[in-house]
Order: C-alpha cells, then structure tokens, then sequence
C-alpha cells in the first residue's frame, strides 16, 4: 500500500489518495482499511458528518483479497440518503472536491456507497458507476477489495466553514462549481443555454417533504410576473418530477430562481455564476417555539458564489394566528407558541408586488452585468 497523496482537512481529519489498498466490507459494520502505518494517518471519515469513520489495522493483516478494482474508486457514506439535495451536498460535492483536491477529475470512477436509493441519479455528473456494499457482499459476511487507486475521507471538503475559510488545496468554491457544471453538461448532453431571461420558482413537493411549510401564494406570484414580463422564461419547477439532466437545464439557463430555504436550493450549484438568488424566508415550528429561518444552502456554500436578496415582506400563519414579517437583524429570534399552534403546518404568505419588483431588480442586474 501507497499513500499517493494526501489532503490535510483539520487537526484530526485527512483524505487520502491510496494505491494498492485493501479494504474489508462487513455485514453490519463500518468498512476495514488495511494500510502500512495506521499509527500515522488521521481519521478518516465515510460520510459528510463526524460520525463514521473507518476501522485502520495494519496492512501485514489484511486478508487476502477476493476482489480486485483498477478503475479510481471513491469511498463514500450515506449522510441523509433520503434527501436529494444532501445526496449532492453531502455525497457527491463531496466525491467531486477530493478528485479536485488529488487531481482525479480525468478519471471516470466508480462511487463505494453504502445505500443506492431513489436519488442515486445524482451522481451521474461525474459517474454511472455506483457500487452498493451489499450487492459485493451478497449473503456474505465479509469481502476483501483491492483498489488500484482509492479516494477516501470525505468530512470537511463539502463545506466552507463559518469564517468562510476553504481548504487551500482546493479551487474556490465558484471554480469548482464550474467545473462541475461542464463535466455535467458534457456527460449528460445538456443543451445550450437559453438566451432568453429566465426566472425559476421553485415548489416544494410537500408529501414529500421532511419541513412541510410552503408558500401558499405562490401562483399568484407566477402570474403576476408572466403578466408583467411576457418576454420572460417563468419556470415553475418540482425538482421530485424530473430526472436529473432536465434539472441541470432548468438551472443552466436560470438567471433569477426564487425559493425558501431547503435542499431544493442544493441545484444552484448548476447555476451560472452570474445568475442571483431571492430567498423567501420559512417559518418553522420546533415544538413549543417557532422561528423564520434562512438558508443553509445559502450560508455554507452560495453566499460565496452568486448574490442573495433576501424578501422581507413576508407574512408567517400557523391556523388562526398570523405572524408579522421578519426582521433582518431578528430572523432566528424564537416565538412561543401556545399548545394548539405547536403541531400545525406552519405557511408562508408573500406580498406579491414587492416579490416581484426584487425579482426585477435581481434581473436587471444579472443581465446588465
């Protein structure tokens, strides 16, 4: 076993570029990583939070291996599997910044995942090639791979943390955006983008949806902009409806999308760098307290790499009981909630006229600029 390169995250975290490496799938437990000094590597992460980490011994134990990989492998663990939008942040912006920090991105890899759920589509932009555990191990309790070349160790790369400090060994977050946006474009024969100007609301599929808030005057918003701008592209899109190649379209040609918090944001990374963000704040319950909330989308990677307005002029309702519009120096202050409010669904009611006229705004620059 080689280390070919390695990527210094934190104190206590690396990732890692291994050549000739064994690693053991076992039922039920975290994956074995056999390497020549284990002493001397850091943690080594398998999926986007702190949680799961690899078991390192020594390479003079690994058994002998029953499977042998050339192709670059990249191993990453689930985070939220069910969530689309923490599938790319989590999982695959992840796997896309360690080929960019080891410089792997000629390469065409194969993704080691431990689920292979309904939202595997989002790793098509850099492979079609996703390996579950389970199907190596079939009925199995264990199964030694050799790798040629693994990608390992994955927590620290997708984010810029709090002081928007970002790994040195790692393009800006706007160039890797971009690189990401080509290789998708490429792989998946995305047509050229429309030169029309072209606004995107996004709608949240509740049934779906873990945070069941939502705008309910957002048809009233599509219609007043498409009356007031025919010359316009008016999108309305349910990201739960579409395979993956119509989402990175929609995105490619968005000037302006225009959407509350939520991982449905998670797509912006496939959005132009010019192109603008307006947030409609959310209202949220969390037990006897609710709040308005911004987005995480928009603080751990976005503020970084397109401009955000944020519309203030937003009505909170939860049944009877109606909510003034947030404060910009106030919006996670805590609101408590008498009992009959603390298990309703929490909505949203925008003033249309302001909406529109920032959208307005946000066109004008992103076309003038």
């Amino acid at each position: 076993m080689a280390t070919t390169s390695t990527i210094v995250i934190d104190e206590d975290h690396s990732s890692y570029l291994f050549s000739n490496v064994c690693v053991e799938f076992r039922q039920g437990q975290r994956p074995v990583l056999y390497v020549d000094a284990p002493d001397t590597l850091k943690q080594i992460t398998h999926s986007a939070d702190k949680t799961t980490t690899l078991e390192i011994r020594p390479a003079a134990n690994a058994p002998d291996p029953t499977k042998n990989v050339e192709t670059l492998s990249i191993l990453v663990g689930s985070y939220v599997p069910y969530n689309a939008g923490h599938v790319l942040g989590d999982e695959v912006w992840s796997a896309w910044q360690m080929m960019l920090a080891h410089d792997c991105v000629a390469d065409d890899p194969i993704v080691v995942s431990d689920h292979q759920g309904k939202h595997v589509q989002q790793w098509l932009p850099l492979t079609s090639n996703v390996i579950v555990e389970s199907q190596w191990l079939g009925t199995q309790p264990s199964i030694v791979v050799r790798f040629s070349r693994l990608l390992c160790g994955v927590y620290g790369l997708s984010y810029v943390n709090s002081r928007g400090k970002r790994n040195p060994a790692l393009p800006t977050l706007a160039e890797a955006f971009a690189r990401l946006q080509r290789r998708a474009v490429e792989k998946l024969s995305i047509p050229l983008r429309d030169p029309k100007p072209t606004v995107v609301f996004l709608k949240k599929e509740v049934s779906r949806s873990e945070h069941k808030h939502h705008l309910v005057n957002l048809n009233e918003v599509v219609q007043r902009t498409t009356q007031m701008h025919p010359e316009w592209n008016v999108v309305v899109a349910n990201w739960s409806h579409l395979p993956l190649a119509t989402q990175i379209q929609i995105m490619q040609s968005c000037d302006v999308v225009v959407s509350p918090p939520g991982s449905d944001l998670m797509n912006v990374a496939y959005m132009p760098p010019k192109s603008q963000i307006v947030l409609i704040p959310r209202l949220i319950i969390m037990g006897a307290i609710a709040q308005w909330e911004t987005s995480n989308e928009i603080d751990i990677w976005f503020r970084h790499t397109h401009k955000c307005h944020t519309i203030l002029d937003v009505e909170g309702r939860i049944l009877d009981h109606k909510f003034g519009s947030p404060k910009a120096n106030s919006m996670f202050k805590p609101v408590p909630l008498a009992p009959k409010y603390q298990k309703a669904l929490p909505l949203m009611h925008v003033g249309v006229e302001p909406l529109v006229s920032l959208i307005e705004t946000a066109m004008s620059e992103v076309r003038t600029s």
